[in-house]
């Protein structure tokens, strides 16, 4: 159950990621939207680096995965 939640918790994260990418997308060709970016360019920082967060997340998933199915 605790893996179902990861993933869960996991797939919330990147749909986030998704939103604020239209987010950015939006503010950057200035098309209103009902949420703006306080800093344009922090906003575009921070997606880069939560992509690598992303991957570490998923990976610490499928090791938990492997290591369940190992002691089984």
């Amino acid at each position: 159950m605790v893996g179902m939640i990861s993933y869960l918790i996991s797939f919330l994260g990147i749909l986030f990621w998704g939103f604020r990418v239209v987010v950015v997308f939006c503010a950057t060709m200035q098309i209103d939207f009902m949420v703006t970016p306080i800093n344009l360019n922090l906003e575009i920082a921070l997606l880069f680096v939560s992509i690598p967060c992303f991957a570490l997340i998923l990976k610490r998933n499928l090791k938990q995965k492997e290591l369940e199915n190992l002691k089984n």
